[in-house]
């Protein structure tokens, strides 16, 4: 098994250089020397310029996705690089004002790329959105709210199914808030 973590590297480095940052291309500079493990990065300043960027050395296979152990002994799955930095999801100061990151993809189905393939469904991303777009003005307090939000986006989705499949305590769900929050049952 090979791994980028396991290679010596410059990712302390990138903190450090990250945390003294003074604008958005002193902190991709820093993003670029950020090898593991891959993150998503979000940047905002004093001027109001906000952006995003995925970092890390991110394998370009001669054969198959990473996804499942290969016969290392062959040679015909070897890395043969890495996707140029440049190349790697980025954004900033989106036409949209704001920058959501909740563990969903970070680019769409047209990426050139294989970055991976275990992203979030996107539920959370989109609850994300749907709170920020429903007032004119974000606060720290609707922040906050953001933050302690305990809905499940993948309920709506999910539930239905289970409830038409039945068995043990799925009756729980039967109008149930899709709220998760500690005292809730279902």
């Amino acid at each position: 098994l090979r791994w980028t973590a396991l290679e010596p590297g410059h990712t302390a480095d990138a903190i450090l250089r990250m945390n003294t940052a003074q604008n958005w291309e002193q902190f991709r500079a820093a993003a670029k020397v950020f090898e593991v493990p891959a993150q998503n990065l979000v940047y905002a300043d004093v001027d109001g310029n906000i952006g995003y960027q995925a970092p890390g050395k991110i394998p370009v296979r001669a054969k198959g996705d990473g996804t499942w152990p290969v016969p290392g002994w062959t040679g015909e799955h070897e890395w043969t690089g890495y996707i140029p930095f440049e190349e790697l999801p980025s954004v900033h100061n989106p036409e949209s004002g704001y920058i959501v990151t909740a563990n969903n993809a970070a680019a769409g189905p047209g990426y050139e790329h294989m970055l991976t393939k275990d992203w979030s469904h996107g539920y959370r991303a989109g609850r994300i959105e749907q709170l920020l777009k429903s007032k004119p003005k974000v606060d720290g307090a609707m922040m906050s709210d953001i933050q302690l939000d305990s809905r499940n986006g993948f309920a709506p989705t999910l539930v239905p199914h289970l409830l038409r499949v039945g068995g043990g305590d799925v009756k729980l769900l039967q109008g149930w808030d899709q709220v998760q929050s500690r005292d809730s049952a279902a």
